[in-house]
């Protein structure tokens, strides 16, 4: 096998341009323009005779060989800036973390003092999105996640379970507050098709009831509505803590119900050896458990 290796920012690009799926977004993400971004994915495909990308009006795609090979070059170049972090004496390069928009703004940010606190010395990008990051292409080293699981090309674990309940704003209709769970029908319901009211309605004895008012498919923006008094929000312990905890938003009844989903962590293959990614991997188990504990209404902890 040759030892020749092509120019680095070649690579670079290639992996950006998989990633950010085009020219000019990757050239935005490397600091380069569109032309050169392109200049240098073309030098990459003359020096190894195949093509990357697959060019046309509205942008480029990439072809499998490109994708195959910036999965394989995007770890490589993760490990390669470890490796020179290490050599200047840095604490062990980035940790990059994946999260959802909502849980980054109301549960994780606001607790980040304390992992810094034990953690001298961390470096954390934190990149929230509600799409599903490929880890290794993306050269993420951990993804904070609620969902089934399941998710292929990863070390993922299950970190805790979550209850919901309704909750609304102390002000809602003037102070009057629904007192039982019937009266939800009078109620403005705040719809999220990943979190419907039907199993809580069950286990609440109300069945027939059913939920009126606007639809929103952010599990935060639900609680920005309730917390507004705009109607009723389901909302899960973890989200609602710190608005539950100032007083924007009041559990209604002591009735939770354990949800389908559940709190992950997944980390990209062999990430877990860096004791960086270790220790925030460690903090965010304590942190999700603790604050799920403490966030369960009366009759829902287990």
């Amino acid at each position: 096998m040759s030892e020749w290796l092509p120019p680095i920012q070649a690579l670079r690009a290639v992996v950006a341009a998989v990633r950010c799926g085009g020219f000019q977004k990757a050239g935005e993400a490397l600091g380069l323009s569109h032309g050169a971004v392109s200049h240098h994915v073309a030098q990459l495909e003359h020096l190894v005779g195949a093509k990357l990308f697959t060019r046309h009006r509205r942008g480029a795609a990439p072809t499998p060989a490109g994708e195959a090979l910036a999965r394989r070059v995007a770890p490589a170049l993760e490990e390669l800036r470890d490796a020179i972090a290490a050599a200047r004496g840095e604490a062990g390069g980035a940790v990059t973390v994946t999260v959802t928009p909502a849980l980054a703004q109301r549960w994780l940010v606001p607790r980040l003092a304390t992992l810094y606190a034990r953690t001298p010395g961390l470096d954390l990008r934190l990149s929230p999105t509600a799409r599903l990051v490929d880890l290794e292409l993306e050269g993420v080293d951990l993804a904070f996640r609620y969902g089934a699981g399941g998710w292929s090309g990863v070390e993922a674990e299950p970190v805790a379970e979550e209850w919901v309940f309704p909750v609304a704003a102390p002000h809602y209709r003037g102070g009057a507050l629904p007192r039982t769970p019937a009266e939800l029908a009078s109620c403005t319901l705040i719809r999220n098709p990943r979190q419907p009211w039907e199993p809580w309605f069950e286990a609440a004895g109300v069945a027939g009831l059913r939920p009126a008012g606007p639809t929103v498919e952010d599990a935060g923006l639900a609680l920005d509505l309730a917390t507004r008094g705009d109607g009723v929000a389901l909302a899960r312990g973890l989200l609602a803590h710190g608005d539950v905890a100032a007083g924007r938003l009041r559990p209604l009844f002591d009735i939770a119900i354990q949800d389908r989903f559940a709190y992950w962590l997944a980390l990209r293959p062999g990430a877990g050896a860096r004791p960086q990614v270790r220790a925030v991997a460690d903090w965010l188990r304590e942190e999700c458990r603790r604050a799920v504990a403490a966030t369960a209404p009366g009759g829902g902890s287990p």
